[in-house]
C-alpha cells in the first residue's frame, strides 16, 4: 500500500505539470447533477471501451442516479466528487456517506489520461478525507477488483437467504434456483441458445 501511495503521489504530479489540477467535492444541487451526468457519461465510454455490458445505458438506471440527489430522505447520504484538469473532469465519484462509513459505488475516469491513473488518483483523496474527517469504515462494496484488495484490510462474504412462505413464494423460488442454475450451467446455456436458434429460424 505504501508503495501503491507513493506511486499515485509521483503521477499526481505529472499531472499537475499539465495545467490546473483540482480536487472538488459537490455541494450544491446543481454542480451535484452536473458531475453526475458526467460520471454517467464517462461511465458508458470505459464499458464501449472495455467490452463490458453498459449497465447504466437503460434510461432506469441513469434516473435512478439522478433522483437520489433530489430524494429528500436520503440526498443527505450522496458524496459527489471528481478530479479537474483545466476545470475538465477527467475522474468523477458518485459515492454514499453515512455517520461511520463511506460507500465506494460509482467511479469513472476519462480513457484519454488513463496512464496518469486519474481514478486511482481520486480514490486516494476520497479515502483520505473520510478518515480525516472521523469515519471508521470505507466500504469498497462487492467485486474482487485488484485495486479493492489493495486498499483493503478485511473482506466479508456477503449471502443470500430466501425463504418462501406461501405457495405462490415457493413457485417463485424454484423459479430463482433454476435461473440461477441456467445461468451457471455453460452446457446448458448453450443448448438454451442453440434451441433459440433454431425457434427463431
Amino acid at each position: 500500500l505504501k508503495k501503491q501511495s507513493n506511486d499515485l503521489r509521483r503521477l499526481e504530479k505529472k499531472i499537475k505539470n499539465l495545467g490546473k489540477f483540482e480536487y472538488n467535492l459537490q455541494t450544491n444541487r446543481e454542480n451535484k447533477i452536473k458531475i453526475a451526468n458526467e460520471m454517467i457519461n464517462l461511465k458508458q465510454k470505459q464499458y464501449r471501451n472495455t467490452g463490458v455490458k453498459n449497465i447504466i445505458k437503460n434510461e432506469m438506471f441513469k434516473n435512478f442516479y439522478l433522483n437520489l440527489i433530489d430524494f429528500e430522505n436520503f440526498k443527505q447520504y450522496i458524496h459527489i466528487s471528481s478530479l479537474t484538469l483545466n476545470n475538465r473532469p477527467i475522474a468523477v465519484h458518485y459515492g454514499l456517506k453515512d455517520k461511520n462509513c463511506f460507500y465506494y459505488l460509482m467511479p469513472a475516469y476519462n480513457d484519454e489520461l488513463k496512464s496518469f491513473s486519474p481514478g486511482a488518483i481520486l480514490m486516494k483523496n476520497i479515502v483520505k478525507e473520510s478518515f480525516d474527517n472521523g469515519l471508521g469504515v470505507f466500504d469498497f462494496l462487492p467485486g474482487n477488483e485488484i485495486y479493492k484488495l489493495r486498499w483493503s484490510n478485511s473482506k466479508f462474504d456477503i449471502y443470500e437467504y430466501i425463504k418462501p412462505i406461501s405457495i405462490k413464494g415457493f413457485l417463485f423460488f424454484i423459479f430463482l434456483k433454476m435461473k440461477t442454475y441456467f445461468k451457471k450451467n455453460s452446457k446448458i446455456k448453450k443448448i438454451l441458445y442453440f434451441i433459440k436458434r433454431r425457434y427463431n429460424k
